[in-house]
């Protein structure tokens, strides 16, 4: 099984409530990471509450079936929910903070989440969101990487054991 960052087990929850529930339909959705998994919660806009967890195991399993094709499906439209939850997800990663909350608002999404022994509290706006994707894709295609030595090194000792 494939060891996978935040931003891979984002991505691939917001391509299961994509594939359930046309974006537009969503409201507000509240992730936690729970144990070996991420707890989701979302309340569409006719009111109706939603709790599903999945499981770190499902979502590799999962992930590994999308591997071969490193976007989202067709039917997905740029910057949808997959993609800016992956971007979050990045930019936690890359600074080594640990997702406790997240929780997407019609003009962005917040997160708390731990670094160290320090809680922490972010805002990602909407727009700002879009712009750091945009941003990301092009350096994928350039090769560009947005990690530091450092947390490439944390990544390389967790795949070693």
């Amino acid at each position: 099984m494939i060891d996978l960052g935040l931003s891979d087990r984002l991505r691939m929850v917001g391509w299961l409530l994509e594939d359930q529930i046309a974006v537009s339909d969503i409201g507000q959705v509240d992730i936690v990471e729970h144990g070996a998994g991420l707890q989701v919660a979302y309340q569409l806009n006719d009111g109706v509450g939603i709790r599903s967890t999945y499981p770190v195991a499902d979502i590799a399993r999962l992930t590994e079936r999308f591997q071969s094709g490193r976007e989202a499906p067709p039917s997905h439209p740029p910057h949808a929910l997959a993609e800016a939850l992956r971007t979050i997800g990045q930019d936690l990663d890359e600074q080594g903070i640990r997702l406790e909350r997240l929780v997407r608002w019609p003009s962005g999404y917040r997160v708390t989440g731990t670094i160290g022994w320090h809680c922490i509290g972010r805002w990602y706006s909407t727009d700002g969101v879009r712009e750091m994707s945009k941003e990301r894709r092009g350096d994928r295609s350039s090769g560009e990487s947005h990690e530091s030595d450092e947390v490439l090194a944390i990544r390389e000792s967790r795949r070693r054991g």
